[in-house]
């Protein structure tokens, strides 16, 4: 995901974070001269199943070298100021950072399955997480609280879209389908479109936010008209 324009530290200088994988971490690239920026350590699990706080610490035991190879980094996401990072991994940790330190801000509970999409809303107040669990979370950034979960999808969660307004956010599953929810009352789904035959694997929007494209493993890309917008 690229930086947004506030995050961006050097003149002409476009920022770019990447998913770390099995290296349990976040990298931020210069796109100017391809050079790594800082890198954002997701701290290691303890004995006690909490999280140890010195990034980069290894494991003890052949059990904590298990949990952190399924600790794989799957999805990143920027805050829309720029000042904080977040991502997602395989064992259901969520992470945020603050960009400017680098330092470790929250570990978010509550999924227990692969986290492959997360988003900031357009207010930076809240991070919404998609899961394996089929499970949507939503998260105040920030006191680092799960504030609420929303259920309906059938199968994985693969992708999610908040909308501009930030009032309505757009989800895609491996069930075939797109939901709306509606943000303000949590919990409520607005509708779901199954034009899709297969996992559906994108959803964005446009700036204005009047479309709302979706593309799917069965080779298809379809637009909606938002008719609220």
């Amino acid at each position: 995901m690229f930086a947004p324009l506030p995050a961006q530290t050097r003149e002409g200088d476009v920022l770019l974070a990447a998913a770390g994988g099995a290296a349990n971490r976040v990298v931020l690239w210069s796109t100017n001269d391809a050079e790594k920026v800082a890198e954002f350590c997701v701290p290691e699990p303890t004995g006690d199943g909490g999280e140890d706080a010195a990034a980069g610490a290894g494991p003890t035991d052949p059990a904590a070298s298990s949990r952190r190879s399924d600790r794989f980094v799957l999805s990143v996401a920027y805050s829309p100021d720029g000042s904080r990072l977040a991502c997602g991994s395989m064992d259901g940790g969520v992470h945020v950072f603050d960009t400017a330190t680098g330092a470790h801000l929250h570990s978010l509970p509550g999924h227990f399955k692969p986290v492959r999409t997360l988003a900031f809303t357009p207010d930076g107040r809240t991070l919404v997480t998609g899961c394996d669990d089929m499970l949507i979370h939503l998260y105040d950034v920030g006191a680092g609280a799960l504030v609420d979960a929303l259920s309906g999808h059938e199968s994985w969660v693969l992708s999610l879209a908040p909308h501009p307004s930030g009032t309505v956010l757009a989800t895609g599953s491996a069930d075939a389908s797109v939901r709306l929810w509606d943000l303000r009352a949590r919990g409520a789904a607005l509708q779901v479109a199954r034009e899709a035959t297969d996992q559906v694997w994108g959803v964005a929007w446009d700036a204005e936010g009047g479309r709302l494209a979706a593309v799917s493993d069965d080779k298809g890309l379809v637009v909606y008209a938002n008719r609220g917008a």
